[in-house]
């Protein structure tokens, strides 16, 4: 069947259809289940929402997963939703609108903070944390098109408010519907919208919009650049030399400051942006600095948009002085730490004393601690400490091996306070180092030269249940070239079976970016790998387990982080059978007092004779004086 219906009124519309046959057996199922279609009404243009009057979602609207709130808008309440794993989706649509004119703008304010500590910390532009997508419909809803993307390429990363326009002049004398679809990538941000409007906008119309520098974080010094974004919120191109446009910044709170810059070259289109260096300002003093900026031109349309959000910057403690050293002796937090998750203490995870350890597994698969803020690096500074991984089952007596897969651990780090983190070295199956002792890690941090650094350690967890131990993190100078090999000796060079030998270096380099291992080699002139088994492997001093018989060659090798590896003479160890000894009389055993005899023992390589625990009694014996 099929004919037409003017649905052109606004109202809901039922249908029903059945089926009619002579000798129909079953007349229960004729009827279809009734079908409902709704045509909502058009809401006129121009059109504005800026949820002043609002505690929900507006009429007309419709939202899943989004709210209203009066944190969450610029001037008053706001659309808003966190995303994070837990909510990595959500949509929001607008009214159907129209008709739309030629010359009419799709105009709205938004922001994506941070959800810790909201709304101090803008979402920055990378990592990438998801997408943004505006998209249109011209069928009432049937299909929509993508018309702008909101992501980390396009961002404008601020706690303040961006303004985004669209031109809708392709839509024009249509009706059209605009949705708003987010996808979560990473992080736990929340997304701000508010002041929707679907207007002409004014021939000319300035603001500013955002606080490009000094950054969201970072470490802030004397002579920080200052600058400010601004936006043609027009309809129509601005031309600097006849329509000069004073742009002006304001510092208040541990220091204030103020900034003019006038713009009388060059044009701006409508709908773009610019960013205006204003000067330097002197953050090096530690606190909370507010920056305010707005434009101001003559002919304006608007000026309740002409000031961008306040925007604050915090200083925070100077950096730690390199070198800069923690063990953990103390078994708490370190001051200026971030540990969560983490365990200060416990000798049974220290190298010797107390250390830092997390138990991983499925129901921990994550783990970060972040360092204090040290500074400043050079190009000769190392970070190195000391690590192991070992099954939870009788810790610590089975060391994790490098295979199956069982996760990563990254070594990242920030120059910029904490805004952001790069990985420069990873710990993975690949590189990790199997054993029950500690392995030391030594890594250049020469590519952050002049600047202060924090570290932070990320673990991932892929499979097994193992910990995580970390102890004796050193940061200061390496050292460099070809260190010295010493000189290896032992004083028992030949023992015999079941029995273990220590071995010792004089004169090897100490300090900073210095590592050492002991190797063996069944042969002098064989391949010399890393021992296994006895104690101090990677000291200067190492004592082997119980040697079997045969012959054992050792060398001590010393590396140097930004150098090279040497390696000490060999110690060649003999470790023989038990020898079998035998004593023979050279006369009679028993004798009176006074009297004695010659005993020889078997060849052997150092005698020592000694007599039984008990004193030996001497048989009886008379002495007779003979009468002659």
């Amino acid at each position: 069947m099929s004919t037409t219906l003017d649905m052109s009124a606004v109202g809901t519309y039922t249908f029903n259809a059945n089926t009619t046959v002579t000798g129909d057996g079953e007349p229960s199922n004729n009827a279809m289940a009734a079908a409902m279609r709704a045509v909502t009404a058009t809401v006129a243009v121009p059109y504005t929402q800026d949820f002043s009057a609002n505690t929900s979602i507006p009429t007309g609207w419709s939202a899943t997963g989004w709210s209203v709130s009066s944190t969450h808008g610029r001037t008053n309440n706001g659309l808003y939703k966190e995303m994070w794993s837990f909510t990595p989706s959500g949509q929001f649509n607008l009214p159907k609108l129209g008709p739309i004119g030629g010359a009419m703008t799709l105009k709205y304010d938004y922001r994506l903070v941070n959800y810790s500590s909201y709304p101090a910390t803008a979402l920055p532009n990378s990592p990438a944390w998801g997408t943004i997508d505006v998209q249109i419909s011209t069928d009432c809803g049937g299909t929509y098109t993508t018309i702008q993307s909101i992501n980390p390429a396009s961002h404008t990363s601020t706690t303040g408010w961006a303004t985004k326009n669209i031109p809708l002049a392709a839509y024009a004398a249509g009706t059209i519907q605009v949705r708003f679809v987010s996808t979560w990538t990473a992080g736990d941000w929340y997304a701000d919208f508010d002041n929707f409007a679907v207007i002409v906008p004014p021939a000319l119309d300035m603001g500013a919009t955002a606080l490009v520098a000094p950054a969201s974080a970072g470490c802030f010094r004397s002579s920080e650049p200052v600058s400010v974004t601004i936006q043609n919120l027009g309809s129509a191109t601005i031309d600097y030399a006849t329509t000069p446009v004073t742009v002006s910044a304001a510092v208040s709170g541990t220091a204030t400051n103020s900034f003019s810059v006038v713009l009388n070259t060059g044009t701006l289109a409508a709908g773009a942006t610019q960013n205006v260096a204003m000067g330097t300002q002197d953050m090096s003093v530690v606190g909370a600095y507010t920056f305010t900026a707005s434009t101001s031109v003559t002919g304006d349309a608007d000026a309740g948009n002409d000031a961008m959000a306040p925007a604050s910057r915090t200083t925070s403690a100077p950096a730690t002085a390199l070198p800069y050293t923690e063990d953990f002796t103390a078994g708490v937090t370190p001051a200026g730490w971030n540990t969560t998750g983490w365990t200060t203490g416990t000798n049974t995870h220290g190298n010797p004393s107390n250390g830092l350890y997390k138990n991983m597994w499925s129901s921990g698969i994550s783990g970060q601690f972040t360092m204090v803020k040290l500074g400043q690096v050079a190009a000769s500074t190392l970070l190195t400490f000391d690590y192991r991984l070992v099954n939870y089952t009788s810790y610590p007596a089975t060391a994790l091996p490098n295979s199956p897969a069982w996760g990563t651990i990254n070594v990242q780090v920030s120059t910029d306070c904490g805004g952001t983190f790069n990985t420069f070295q990873s710990i993975t199956p690949a590189n990790h180092i199997a054993s029950t002792a500690w392995a030391n890690k030594a890594y250049s941090l020469a590519a952050y030269a002049g600047q202060d650094v924090i570290i932070r350690f990320n673990t991932a967890w892929t499979t097994g249940d193992y910990y995580v131990d970390f102890d004796n993190f050193n940061i200061g100078t390496g050292c460099t070239g070809s260190p010295d090999a010493g000189v290896s000796s032992t004083a028992t060079p030949g023992v015999c079976d079941g029995t273990a030998v220590t071995m010792t270096n004089d004169g090897t380099t100490t300090g900073l970016g210095i590592s050492r291992q002991w190797r063996s080699s069944p042969t002098a002139n064989g391949t010399y790998v890393p021992v296994t088994g006895g104690t101090g492997a990677t000291t200067s001093s190492y004592t082997t387990d119980p040697l079997a018989i045969g012959s054992y060659y050792y060398r001590l090798y010393t590396s140097c982080a930004s150098g090279s590896t040497v390696y000490s003479n060999t110690v060649i160890l003999t470790s023989s059978a038990e020898p079998t000894v035998t004593v023979t009389a050279n006369g009679p055993t028993s004798f009176c007092a006074g009297g004695s005899v010659t005993l020889t023992s078997s060849t052997g390589n150092s005698y020592l004779w000694a007599r039984t625990a008990k004193p030996l009694r001497p048989s009886r014996c008379r002495q007779r004086a003979a009468t002659v």
